[in-house]
């Protein structure tokens, strides 16, 4: 294990974001999406029209929106997207579903019922060990 100490952008200097706030997601199934990510995310809308919405699960006023602009189009198969997006649960087996079925891999449960599933993962937050997280 390497004991290698990172340093932050802030801590040399740099500008730095204080904080990721939120990401936007397009889309040409807006309320498939809607109920999929307040399900898993068990965020609330706090704004909704036919080609917008806003969602959270803390004290922003939106960690994830999801836009449906008229021509929106299927994901074309070997396009630059993106890749995924990755939250961490302390515990997500008390998350009350079964992420197995959002987590990677097309041959989960419930894969074709759930839109960019394949861009969600769903990590278990790893504990600390004197400040540093624990296999890094």
């Amino acid at each position: 294990m390497s004991t290698h100490t990172l340093t932050t952008a802030r801590q040399r200097g740099k500008i730095a974001p204080i904080r990721f706030a939120h990401a936007v997601l397009q889309t040409n199934k807006l309320s498939r999406m809607l109920e999929w990510y307040q399900t898993v995310l068990e965020a609330e809308v706090q704004f909704k029209n036919e080609m917008l919405a806003f969602l959270t699960y803390d004290e922003e006023h939106h960690r994830l929106a999801l836009v449906a602009r008229p021509g929106t189009i299927d994901r074309v198969p070997n396009a630059a997207d993106l890749a995924h997006l990755a939250y961490a649960y302390r515990r997500p087996e008390r998350t009350g579903g079964d992420l197995r079925a959002i987590k990677g891999g097309r041959d989960r449960p419930g894969a074709d019922d759930q839109p960019r599933a394949d861009h969600l993962h769903v990590l278990r937050r790893p504990r600390r060990q004197s400040g540093r997280t624990a296999g890094r």
